[in-house]
C-alpha cells in the first residue's frame, strides 16, 4: 500500500544508528520522518504520524513523538472490532506524548529486533498497548528490513542532497515538482501544503546548513488547511481531506 511503501521509504536511515554495535546496544541518535503524500484522509497514520521523530537509545529502545498531530482527530476506540470502530461517531485528538519500544533480543538479527521495535512504535501509538503489551486496535505499517539498508544490506543509507536526487512519485504526488531549491527555500509552497526544510545534520555551521538547504513541500494532513507555510486545524463544524480546503459538513 501507498502509506506502507511511503514509511518504509522515510525509514531507510534508522539502520544508521542501529548497525553500527554488537548485540543489543545501539548508537543514540535522531531521525525526522516525514510522511509527504499520504494517500487516505481516513487513514490514523495520515491524522497522526505525518510528521515524527525516531530516537534509538543505548539500549536499541526506540522513542517516538508526534511533531505535527494537534488537531487531528481519530475515531475513539470504544471496541476492537474495526467495523464498530469505523463506525464511531466520538473523535478524539490524536496522542502527542512520546512513547517508546523497546527492542526485543531473540528476534533473530538486531537489525530485524529494531525493525519490529519500529513498527510497534508506528502501530501502537494512536491507541496504545493493554496491559499484555498488546495491541488495543493495530493500525497498519509495514517495514521491512531489506528497507532499512542500501542494497549491499551492509551501507547505511545516504542523504538527498539537493532536489534533483528526490524520485518519489506517484499519480498524485510528485516530490520534485514539489521541491523548492536553495535559491527558493524561503518561498511559500502551494495552499494545504507545508514546507519541510532538509538540512545536513553534519554540516560545519549553520552558514553551511542554510547555504544547502532545501525544501520539500508536504500536503496538511486531513482535518487541516494552511496558506503554505503551515496547516492549522479547520474550524469547528468543517473538515477537510488532505491537501484539501476546509468545508461545512454536509
Amino acid at each position: 500500500m501507498a502509506r506502507s511503501a511511503a514509511l518504509a521509504v522515510c525509514l531507510l536511515a534508522l539502520a544508521t544508528d542501529a548497525a553500527a554495535a554488537s548485540g543489543l546496544s545501539c548508537t543514540p541518535g535522531h531521525l525526522r520522518l516525514e510522511f509527504v503524500a499520504p494517500q487516505l484522509s481516513e487513514d490514523p497514520i495520515a491524522k497522526c504520524l505525518t510528521s515524527v521523530q525516531l530516537d534509538p537509545d543505548a539500549t536499541c529502545g526506540v522513542t517516538l513523538t508526534a511533531l505535527q498531530s494537534y488537531g487531528s482527530h481519530v475515531p475513539s476506540l470504544w471496541s476492537s472490532d474495526p467495523d464498530l470502530l469505523a463506525s464511531s461517531s466520538l473523535m478524539v485528538e490524536c496522542p502527542t506524548d512520546g512513547k517508546r519500544v523497546q527492542a526485543v533480543a531473540g528476534s533473530g538479527t538486531k537489525l530485524e529486533a529494531v525493525r519490529r521495535a519500529v513498527i510497534k512504535a508506528l502501530t501502537s501509538f494512536v491507541y496504545g498497548l493493554n496491559a499484555y503489551d498488546q495491541y488495543n486496535y493495530e493500525i497498519e505499517a509495514d517495514v521491512v528490513a531489506a528497507d532499512m539498508l542500501q542494497d549491499d544490506d551492509i551501507t547505511p543509507i545516504y542523504e538527498v542532497p539537493d532536489c534533483q536526487a528526490l524520485d518519489h512519485n506517484n499519480p498524485t504526488y510528485s516530490a520534485l515538482a514539489l521541491c523548492k531549491p536553495n535559491a527558493d527555500a524561503d518561498q511559500a509552497c502551494p495552499a494545504n501544503s507545508y514546507g519541510v526544510m532538509v538540512t545536513e545534520d553534519n554540516a560545519v555551521n549553520a552558514y553551511n546548513q542554510k547555504q544547502k538547504a532545501f525544501k520539500v513541500c508536504a500536503w496538511c494532513p486531513s482535518g487541516t488547511a494552511g496558506d503554505g507555510y503551515g496547516c492549522t486545524t479547520c474550524p469547528a463544524g468543517q473538515f477537510s481531506t488532505i491537501g484539501g480546503d476546509c468545508q461545512d459538513w454536509p
